[in-house]
């Protein structure tokens, strides 16, 4: 698969407009338009799936700067669009199979963004995007359920992108949700990618109301890393009841897990 491009300033900052760009760019690709789309076009007529052997965030692409390639460090940012990008494709484009470069990489060269981890047996440290990765999997149980968004859906509009002059992609969207689920209880996956507003939210299941939602949580600065200290992990926040009102912080990524009927809450995946 096509790698996304992101561009760093020379401190190696995600800044507003380039965070922008880059979840931008990831809704386009994964569009039914957009250049994965195309490649899904490719595979059904060939009554083929399509797969993806490979995804990352790449910075390497075009518009991204040597000095600036120097800076190439997972932040929480490159995190929240690496599994947003996966979840997109598997469910607008019907994505099964798909797989997350690399496990293992400390750095290629002077970039430290395509390994998962910064090391295993030491620090035993992780990056951005095996947090989101792990948190997305804790979900993915059961069937891919249909979701939509009702009453207010904030828009953004990526043009003229200059890391990537070919990617225009006009009313992104900030919240992006997902649910999965089975006879036992839904999981439901939810972005707030705005990067200056909280956002509130109702989550309604009708199969689910009134039921206990156990929220767990991935939110921080977007420059946050995990290279020299565990600053980014995964928070269980509270308890939350299906159809009351919620505030996603900026940046964000939330899943509710939740038993059906009288069931309660879900345990620990």
């Amino acid at each position: 698969m096509r790698h996304v491009t992101k561009k760093l300033s020379s401190k190696g900052h995600l800044h507003t407009s380039d965070y922008l760009n880059m979840i931008g760019e990831v809704e386009q690709y994964t569009s039914s338009s957009g250049w994965l789309g195309a490649n899904k076009a490719v595979a059904s007529n060939h009554n083929m799936q399509l797969g993806v052997y490979e995804t990352n965030i790449s910075g390497a692409g075009q518009g991204i700067l040597t000095a600036q390639q120097a800076q190439g460090i997972a932040n929480e940012g490159v995190g929240l669009a690496s599994s947003a990008q996966m979840l997109a494709s598997m469910d607008t484009l019907g994505v099964r199979t798909q797989a997350f470069f690399t496990l293992p990489q400390y750095n290629y060269g002077n970039w430290r963004i395509w390994g998962a981890v910064v090391d295993m047996g030491v620090t035993n440290r992780v990056r951005p995007q095996f947090l989101t990765l792990k948190l997305a999997n804790h979900a993915i149980r059961g069937d891919l359920l249909t979701t939509s968004i009702a009453g207010e859906n904030p828009l953004f509009n990526v043009t003229n992108n200059i890391d990537d002059p070919g990617v225009n992609c006009n009313n992104c969207h900030f919240i992006q949700a997902h649910s999965f689920g089975d006879a036992t209880g839904h999981q439901v996956i939810v972005y707030n990618l705005d990067p200056v507003n909280s956002r509130l939210i109702r989550l309604m299941d009708t199969a689910a109301e009134g039921q206990v939602a156990t929220v767990k949580q991935i939110s921080a600065d977007i420059n946050v890393t995990n290279e020299a200290a565990n600053n980014l992990k995964i928070t269980t926040l509270f308890n939350s009841i299906v159809g009351s009102a919620v505030t996603l912080p900026p940046h964000s990524m939330t899943v509710f897990s939740y038993g059906l009927g009288s069931g309660g809450s879900l345990g620990e995946p």
